[in-house]
């Protein structure tokens, strides 16, 4: 439909999209003070129904923070303060956490996130801005979501994810629509399927070629 208009060539097109910040976000100093990159992560769907086990989000922030010199940040909607703390006092790395920054908006999410490195987490609204940022993400889905529906833009590299469906296809008897509702009404038995060390097998490449640099 814009080519009606607006005929361009195949090449021209960028079909990614873009956030620009003003020059004042640009400007975001409340990581200076550290000394190490930080990178973002996701520790709590939007739901209970997209969030994982808490033991399995602490197993993966327990991994990252043993092998990488950085900094963490958790991301989670303002209501679940008390279910991020719960996750932060079970982690063994503490000094490698901030769990005093967090913003509570999406713009201040959005400047906050363009100050780090990269995200990890559950499928959702942050993965599409971090995206939008640059920034290489890695998404974790949960058991019900269509994953062709919301993984944009993954090369394997820069952006990838997990799908319990892919790594065990023979727990799915079909993934219909209504298949995929029931499964929603109820994933947390199939989330127990997706284990650490299966997302670690994917996740761990994936941190290792973009922090290469900050490997303990």
């Amino acid at each position: 439909m814009f080519n009606t208009f607006f005929p361009l060539a195949q090449n021209q097109i960028d079909y990614e999209p873009h956030i620009v910040l003003t020059q004042n976000e640009q400007q975001y100093n409340k990581l200076n003070k550290y000394n190490k990159p930080a990178i973002m992560l996701g520790v709590l769907g939007s739901t209970p129904q997209k969030s994982m086990p808490y033991q399995y989000i602490v197993a993966l922030i327990d991994h990252i923070t043993a092998t990488y010199n950085v900094n963490v940040l958790f991301n989670y909607a303002p209501h679940q303060k008390a279910d991020a703390l719960s996750i932060y006092n079970q982690c063994q790395n503490k000094s490698n956490i901030i769990i005093d920054i967090y913003e509570d908006s999406i713009r201040g999410f959005i400047t906050l996130m363009n100050k780090c490195e990269l995200l990890v987490g559950n499928e959702g609204g942050i993965v599409h801005i971090s995206k939008a940022l640059n920034k290489p993400t890695f998404t974790i889905f949960s058991p019900y979501v269509l994953k062709e529906h919301w993984a944009s833009f993954e090369d394997g590299k820069k952006h990838t994810s997990i799908h319990l469906l892919e790594e065990k296809p023979n727990l799915f008897d079909e993934f219909s629509v209504e298949q995929r509702r029931k499964i929603e009404e109820n994933p947390h038995e199939l989330y127990q399927m997706l284990t650490p060390e299966m997302i670690l097998k994917k996740l761990t490449p994936f941190l290792d070629f973009h922090l290469k640099a900050f490997k303990n």
